[in-house]
Order: C-alpha cells, then sequence, then structure tokens
C-alpha cells in the first residue's frame, strides 16, 4: 500500500528543511508538525483547530497557529498556509526498486518515485487543491503502482501489493 507521498523543501523565515508530505484528498486542512513549523520560525495567530475523524475521534488544539510556509517540490514552488499541530504522527513509508520493478509505464521515471522511509511533516489537505491536482498519470495493471504528476513532483501510489512479510497495515484520514 502507498500513500502519495512526496519530497520536499520547506521554506520559513529562518531556514529550509527537506522533507515530505503526504497529499490527502480526504482531509479539508493542511497541517504542519509543530516542531517543523518552529525550526523554520514560522510564527502565524492563534487558532484553535478541532479535528474530527473516524469513530468520532477528536482531537483539540488549543494552541493551534495558521502559518505561512513556502513548498518547493521537483518542479514548482507553492507559497501556502498550514495549521500546526503538536506530534504529526504519518507512518513512514518507502518506494524501494523492488516495488516498481516491472512496471514499465514507471521506466522513465522510476528514479522520481524512490525513497526510503520517509516520514511526512506535512499533510496537504484540501484547502491547498491546486496541489493535490494531478496534471499526468500513469497506470499499469491494477496490482501494480500508479503515479501522479502533481505540481509538486511525482507520487506513487498502490492499492496492493505482494510484500514478503504478510504485514497488513491501513491507513485511514
Amino acid at each position: 500500500m502507498f500513500l502519495k507521498i512526496i519530497p520536499v523543501r520547506v521554506a520559513g523565515p529562518k531556514k529550509e528543511i527537506d522533507t515530505y508530505a503526504l497529499l490527502d484528498d480526504g482531509s479539508t486542512v493542511t497541517l504542519i508538525d509543530s516542531d517543523l513549523a518552529q525550526q523554520l520560525g514560522a510564527r502565524g495567530r492563534n487558532e484553535p483547530l478541532h479535528i474530527e475523524a473516524i469513530a468520532k475521534t477528536k482531537v483539540e488544539m488549543k494552541t493551534s497557529r495558521c502559518v505561512p510556509i513556502k513548498l518547493r517540490g521537483a518542479s514548482n514552488s507553492q507559497q501556502i498556509y498550514a495549521r500546526t499541530i503538536e506530534n504529526l504522527q504519518l507512518s513512514p513509508q518507502a518506494v524501494t526498486k523492488q516495488d516498481i520493478d516491472g512496471c514499465k509505464h514507471l521506466d522513465d521515471i522510476r528514479h522520481k518515485l524512490m525513497y526510503n522511509q520517509a516520514k511526512p511533516k506535512i499533510l496537504i489537505g484540501q484547502d491547498n487543491w491546486h496541489l493535490l491536482v494531478a496534471t499526468e498519470t500513469r497506470k499499469g495493471h491494477r496490482n501494480q503502482p500508479a503515479a501522479s504528476l502533481t505540481p509538486l513532483g511525482w507520487s506513487c501510489t498502490a492499492s496492493e501489493l505482494v510484500r514478503s512479510d504478510n504485514t497488513c497495515i491501513t491507513y485511514i484520514t
């Protein structure tokens, strides 16, 4: 299972940091880990954040801030706003050569899709829909990964891949 994760460089007043972003069509808001925002020197007004998720899960963040950040992907740079959240816990993901071997539709972009243990520190939601929309897609057979080109670069997605460890991991946003 691959979620749409892409490498990005995020910039604030103090510095630029390379990290990863999860492109999440199911989220209505863009989030950034509070520690990352602090390292960047990103400041903004306090706005309490109320998140409701599946199975009546609720998160209240009284200290959330709305901060301006600049995201740079492989092909584009965008100024956006994100809400800070403490301990943005998104699972790490790796896309390896083995995962995309035999996928002829990805041959010319495979180097743009592979990464090791990417742990996203930014979640891009529908409030920045223009960064989620694919301008090009590549797909093979149903059990092969597909790729989408967004304004920030290529992302890889797949629903079923045969893994040797028989581990089942489910993500719900």
